[in-house]
């Protein structure tokens, strides 16, 4: 699953420094012109994770304790198969969504859920 935090990629387009840096001694960093007040978390769930971000943004927008900072919800997904039929349906996607006041994305403050456990889709291992 790749798994490196997406969070810590984006973290580099809020520096002025750009990218980090490798220093000739092998350490890493940036110049002390980054922003490290940024707080966030990565939310892993398939399909659904770029929406419960969304909901959980939307939910901190409407809580007491919203200090009228923007939110940034960034959904990735990649579908990958083994050689075979289903290897042309493939593929990856992203969305990024800055969530605020008087934005054009409009959510009503009450939905409904409903899972249950259904094994519906195959993942191979691919070496």
């Amino acid at each position: 699953d790749r798994s490196k935090a997406i969070k810590t990629v984006l973290m580099q387009l809020f520096c002025s420094c750009g990218p980090l840096q490798v220093h000739p001694n092998g350490s890493q960093g940036h110049s002390q012109n980054c922003w490290h007040n940024i707080e966030g978390i990565d939310n892993y769930n398939a399909c659904y994770g770029a929406t419960s971000a969304l909901f959980h943004a939307f939910n901190w927008i409407l809580s007491p304790v919203w200090n009228h900072k923007y939110a940034l919800v960034v959904g990735t997904d990649i579908a990958e198969y083994a050689v075979g039929p289903a290897r042309p349906t493939g593929g990856c996607g992203a969305v990024a969504m800055l969530i605020g006041p008087n934005a054009p994305l409009v959510l009503e403050p009450f939905r409904g859920t409903y899972m249950r456990h259904v094994y519906d889709f195959y993942k191979p291992v691919l070496c």
